[in-house]
């Protein structure tokens, strides 16, 4: 067991088993890398009380590369009247969560978040901490989606069954692009909502299964309606004689005889 997994169940503060957390991945943090340079002779009776420079360093992008002097400098000289945050408790007093164990660092991915909301990088929104504050500072309020999991809850869509291999890595290939629309729109599709024939692998042959494994979810779980919608999408890319039918199979149980033989026949050609 890692030391800050230890430290989460022994009930640490989260601010101490995130800095703990920080210097054990120092050198590969996705944060952004600290400058090495000498430290201060006296940084206690430099550093303004309120700094806290780790912090600070890690959650402004633009500052990671910052030496101990230079970001206290930018504190005191910049951050202070840009309004920044200083440390970690002023963090969640801007946030108004009074107890630290309300955030989850992990509830929100910072990958999909991202990607789903373009607004966030164009107002400087970069890092995992960032999009953490922002989602409990507004997110949640504004009812976005904080990860691909909370979309499926948010749904009420079985997690179990919507984060298979296929559709996982499916969603990650588009939160990679940070193309919010395809992002959006497969998430469209997933949902059965709003479905249009895109290409979502690359072969045509390839893209029918993926439709027709969404479409087979929906049948098993009793959204026939959906089920059809993505069978029938699925027939765009591929003429698969099991849909057909099966496209049968679901017009004969709803007494529809005229269609169920139009598709067993298209099943026989």
């Amino acid at each position: 067991m890692k030391l800050a997994d230890f430290l989460i169940l022994a009930g640490c503060p989260l601010y101490s088993i995130f800095l703990i957390r920080m210097h054990i991945n120092k050198k590969n943090s996705f944060f952004g890398k600290r400058k090495k340079v000498a430290p201060l002779q006296s940084p206690s009776e430099h550093a303004p009380v309120e700094l806290d420079s780790e912090f600070y360093s890690q959650y402004y992008s633009d500052l990671s590369a910052m030496a101990e002097d230079q970001l206290i400098q930018h504190w005191t000289k910049h951050g202070k009247a840009e309004g920044r945050i200083p440390s970690f408790e002023q963090m969640l007093k801007q946030v108004g969560i009074e107890n630290d164990k309300e955030i989850d660092f992990k509830k929100v991915d910072v990958h999909f978040y991202l990607a789903l909301y373009p607004d966030l990088l164009e107002n400087g929104i970069q890092t995992q901490l960032q999009a953490t504050v922002h989602f409990y500072q507004s997110g949640k309020k504004e009812e976005r989606y904080p990860s691909y999991l909370a979309w499926l809850e948010r749904k009420g869509l079985d997690k179990k069954s919507f984060t298979d291999s296929t559709l996982t890595e499916l969603v990650h290939s588009f939160v990679d692009t940070a193309d919010t629309n395809e992002l959006q729109s497969l998430l469209d599709i997933i949902s059965a909502e709003k479905v249009q024939p895109i290409k979502l692998a690359k072969t045509s042959q390839k893209t029918a299964l993926i439709y027709k494994e969404l479409a087979n979810k929906y049948i098993v779980s009793g959204s026939w309606e959906k089920g059809l919608i993505l069978f029938k999408t699925s027939l765009v890319f591929y003429q698969d004689p099991e849909v057909y039918q099966l496209l049968g199979n679901i017009y004969l149980e709803k007494n529809h005889d005229k269609l169920a033989a139009k598709y067993y026949e298209k099943s026989l050609q």
